[in-house]
């Protein structure tokens, strides 16, 4: 006598059901972490490569950082050309890195924008007290020339920030030409004046902003350093390493304050990194770490 196939109850089949959704909502999360992860490890090379790149240039350079950007009013100026635009510490260091994407971090949420080498990211700023340095010309006839520090000039290179991780936001205001993300905006916003975090959750500028003015809210996006991996950023120091440190952290050495002329606030969320690339007074630098 045939026997019949004993198939499956509905219970058997919703318990093993259960038992499928228990092990995704488990392993799931695992999995994004280990994205997540392989994603922060990405940006963290990416920092120590540009950071040998640094090193290299200032080699080269007499221990001399490279420019923090180019003034480049009414095209006076004869520094920028159609090969690599207006010179900033990232475009002089290129020959060094020869790779721009680099510049970008796996865990930037921003879109890519054209310039003469393909789309990229930008990802990180170098620390304005560091990258002082300025040229070209203004609307003005008179000609700007300001080195950036000398590398000596660091006591503590250890405890001296290079490099922020931060969106350049002067790359999502020149919608008026597309290649004024090369020329002019890149030019204007490739140094970080402070640690501030930015709004991780804002994905877009408000509605209506243009300017690097408007897009640096305190709450913006585009503007301070990104915190949206766990709360914490990737910093790059003077000694060439790199450390993840936590939103609003007070780094040893440096002033609590927002910028140029502002007072020390201990309420403020993280330290001062600004300098004056107008003039030849450092007095009113923030102080690097002794």
């Amino acid at each position: 006598m045939k026997q019949a196939q004993r198939a499956f109850t509905l219970i058997e089949l919703l318990v093993v059901i259960a038992i499928i959704a228990i092990l995704a909502a488990i392993l799931f999360p695992v999995f994004a972490q280990a994205k997540s992860a392989a994603k922060k490890t990405q940006e963290i090379s990416n920092a120590k490569q540009l950071a040998l790149g640094q090193m290299m240039y200032i080699g080269d350079s007499d221990d001399v950082f490279p420019l923090g950007g180019t003034i480049n009013g009414a095209w006076a100026t004869g520094y920028c050309d159609g090969t690599i635009g207006c010179p900033s510490w990232d475009k002089l260091t290129y020959p060094y890195v020869k790779n721009w994407q680099l510049m970008d971090s796996p865990l930037d949420k921003s879109q890519a924008v054209p310039f003469p080498g393909g789309n990229i990211k930008r990802s990180f700023k170098g620390a304005q007290n560091v990258y002082s340095g300025l040229t070209g010309k203004w609307w003005a006839p008179a000609e700007i020339s300001k080195p950036s520090i000398n590398a000596s000039a660091a006591a503590n290179s250890a405890g001296t920030i290079m490099l922020t991780n931060e969106r350049n936001e002067g790359l999502y205001s020149g919608t008026w030409w597309v290649w004024s993300t090369w020329f002019e905006n890149w030019v204007w916003t490739t140094t970080a004046g402070s640690t501030r975090a930015n709004n991780p959750t804002l994905l877009t500028p408000n509605a209506g902003d243009t300017t690097p003015a408007e897009l640096g809210g305190s709450n913006n996006y585009w503007r301070g350093v990104d915190v949206s991996q766990a709360g914490n950023s990737t910093f790059v120091f003077l000694d060439g390493h790199t450390k993840s440190h936590s939103k609003g952290y007070i780094f040893p050495g440096y002033q609590q304050r927002a910028g140029l002329d502002f007072p020390v606030n201990t309420a403020f969320p993280g330290v001062c990194l600004s300098a004056d690339q107008w003039g030849s007074d450092t007095s009113r630098d923030c102080k690097l770490p002794d």
